[in-house]
């Protein structure tokens, strides 16, 4: 994608095999989230820089996989939608996507969005009953 953007052919591409292998490596270790590793790849092509070197730099912390803290923010979303959880306990399963925004927004991105909506629908299945 960068290199078509740029016009660039891939052997003058900027970014050298370890920086892509170390890039990869803060992904497997689950140490940066794909959104966050997106940004560190835009950061890394345009500077040359190691993303060990960007997360540091950046203060990137690693995602939030605390399942008592991400619960808590869950609950805290669902108490201050309750129409939407009401909307995706009648159905409308739409809802659990937006649901599942608002806590990537109030984490700031820092939860892995599959875990947070299978955690999501847990608590509005739960509490339906």
């Amino acid at each position: 994608r960068l290199l078509k953007a740029n016009s660039i052919a891939v052997q003058d591409c900027p970014l050298s095999p370890a920086a892509l292998a170390n890039l990869l490596d803060l992904l497997d270790k689950e140490r940066v989230t794909g959104k966050q590793a997106k940004e560190i790849l835009d950061e890394a092509f345009a500077s040359g820089e190691m993303p060990e070197t960007i997360v540091a730099k950046k203060g990137i912390k690693p995602p939030i996989s605390d399942q008592g803290t991400l619960e808590r923010i869950i609950e805290e979303v669902i108490a201050n939608n309750p129409k939407a959880a009401n909307d995706y306990r009648g159905g409308n399963v739409n809802t659990l996507q937006w649901l599942v925004g608002r806590v990537m927004k109030q984490t700031r991105g820092q939860a892995k969005a599959d875990i947070v909506q299978t955690l999501l629908k847990k608590k509005l299945d739960e509490t339906q009953a």
